[in-house]
């Protein structure tokens, strides 16, 4: 005699989600919610990525506003201590009271409403005499003011029409 068989169980895809295994127990749907947290995570930081990129590009990429051109003029001329300058190894300086008045002293240049328009430096010293400095001063600044301004060290402005600028013959004496 023939044992009864068992009729086959059709196979149904809600069968694979039932487990009678102990070890898929402790799987559950909670790493494709931390999946998908982490893949909208990572969308997030490129597209941030992504917007810092293209705005350091724009930036970077001249679409600023270009400088206006503006000609230019050489203001070119001469400091002269009289008094209280000594020899030094490039020339001379101020000593003291001028120890400001020196090669590579600022030279300030402000138009007439008082705003930089120039920045330079003075030039080497000429010993003249016992005691006495001279200094060459050559500075690029625009044309259109019709006052500059002009500041060596520490000293005050010394007012000066655009037709004096242009000439090339500014002169200061510091006594």
């Amino acid at each position: 005699m023939t044992e009864p068989t068992e009729a086959p169980v059709p196979f149904s895809p809600a069968d694979s989600l039932e487990s009678t295994r102990p070890e898929d127990e402790a799987i559950s749907p909670r790493p494709h919610r931390e999946a998908r947290q982490l893949w909208w995570a990572l969308c997030g930081f490129t597209a941030g990525a992504a917007a810092v990129t293209l705005l350091w590009g724009v930036s970077a990429s001249g679409l600023r506003q270009p400088a206006p051109s503006t000609a230019t003029f050489g203001l070119m001329g001469t400091l002269a201590l009289t008094d209280g300058a000594v020899a030094t190894d490039d020339g001379c300086a101020g000593q003291g009271a001028d120890g400001d008045v020196r090669r590579g002293a600022d030279v300030t240049v402000y138009d007439e409403d008082g705003t930089i328009v120039a920045l330079g430096a003075l030039g080497g010293g000429t010993l003249e005499g016992t005691a006495g400095c001279r200094f060459t001063l050559g500075v690029t600044v625009p044309l259109g003011p019709r006052f500059f301004q002009i500041e060596v060290g520490r000293r005050d402005r010394l007012v000066l029409t655009d037709t004096e600028a242009q000439s090339g013959r500014f002169t200061r004496t510091i006594h």
